[in-house]
């Protein structure tokens, strides 16, 4: 064997070793943080302002995975999931209405995915005594931010984990 093939062959074995450590660290999550959204922004005009890279088909088949809700929605700047879950507050039992939209966004030449979840009451905007109608309040939003990954075409598998990891939170479920 040549010098040269012997050179290359230990550059490559290097990058794979090295390839195989990083992954093994590799965090799923890494920020998870709560904003507040004051009237008149809704939750709607606040994700247009985060439109987002488009999903590939890979990406879009990996948001479909084992025991998580599957979602209501699939466009090509997002992935779209609903539910509704029983809580108890005070004595009562009341629904809550969860939306979690999934977005793929770029800053600099990173790529992340970042969730965003509306969780409300579901109460109508009208008290039952009275017909007028309640005073619209600040909203909160909740948005889990995926590891970085620079391939333009997504990395599906990440995806998957995040989907995972978000449905397995806390507060958060799918």
């Amino acid at each position: 064997m040549s010098k040269h093939s012997k050179t290359q062959l230990k550059t490559l074995i290097t990058r794979l070793i090295n390839e195989v450590l990083n992954e093994a660290e590799r965090e799923t999550v890494v920020d998870k943080k709560e904003i507040t959204l004051n009237p008149p922004n809704t939750f709607e005009s606040y994700l247009k302002q985060n439109m987002g890279v488009s999903f590939t088909n890979d990406e879009r088949l990996a948001s479909t995975i084992p025991n998580v809700r599957t979602p209501f929605s699939r466009t090509q700047f997002d992935i779209r999931y609903k539910s509704t879950e029983d809580i108890l507050n005070g004595g009562k039992i009341e629904k809550i209405n969860k939306t979690t939209i999934i977005k793929k966004i770029k800053v600099g030449n990173l790529l992340a995915y970042k969730s965003f979840t509306l969780i409300e009451p579901s109460q109508s905007f009208e008290d039952k005594n009275t017909k007028e109608p309640k005073k619209p309040e600040p909203i909160k939003v909740t948005i889990i931010t995926s590891d970085s990954f620079e391939d333009i075409n997504g990395d599906p598998t990440l995806l998957s984990d995040f989907l995972q990891k978000i449905n397995n939170s806390e507060n958060i479920g799918l």
